[in-house]
């Protein structure tokens, strides 16, 4: 049993690592579409909340809907696999832990779009990226005890 939880653990690892690698060339590097993302001329930032959540919803006719999707749901899509990677990887994250390691993993990556100008820093974004972390968290907690009562069972 012990055998198997290791590897579980060991393959939530490479899965998280992967991930990371996967969700850092997005963030950074190309976005709508696997357009290249480049260096903006200057730093921009929201730090109003829901500005930009309630602009997107207000104004959904005029943005178009890929521009819509991409980054409201995208955003929570994105980073649902943290949430379900972080406990996964490392048994001891339950839901503090998960929900503090990545707020300061998303909190990392917007000031790194802030400071390198590939992107925008949006308190929104970190918002809608908790959310997704949330989710993916449930959903390890959903499996987490639906196997461990089909283990008792046997």
């Amino acid at each position: 049993m012990r055998k198997n939880f290791v590897k579980i653990q060991f393959g939530g690892f490479v899965a998280l690592s992967a991930y990371i690698i996967s969700i850092s060339r997005r963030l950074f590097f190309y976005a709508y579409s696997n357009n290249y993302r480049g260096q903006m001329d200057s730093i921009s930032y929201n730090l109003t909340p829901f500005k930009t959540i309630l602009n997107y919803l207000q104004n959904s006719a005029n943005v178009g809907f890929d521009v819509w999707l991409y980054n409201l749901a995208g955003n929570v899509a994105a980073f649902i696999p943290l949430g379900f990677l972080l406990p996964l990887a490392f048994s001891g994250f339950r839901t503090i832990k998960t929900f503090i390691v990545a707020f300061i993993l998303i909190l990392c990556a917007e000031a790194l779009q802030l400071v390198s100008r590939r992107g925008v820093f949006d308190v929104d974004d970190i918002i809608l990226n908790m959310l997704g972390s949330m989710i993916g968290y449930s959903i390890y907690k959903f499996f987490s005890i639906m196997f461990k009562d089909r283990r008792q069972k046997i």
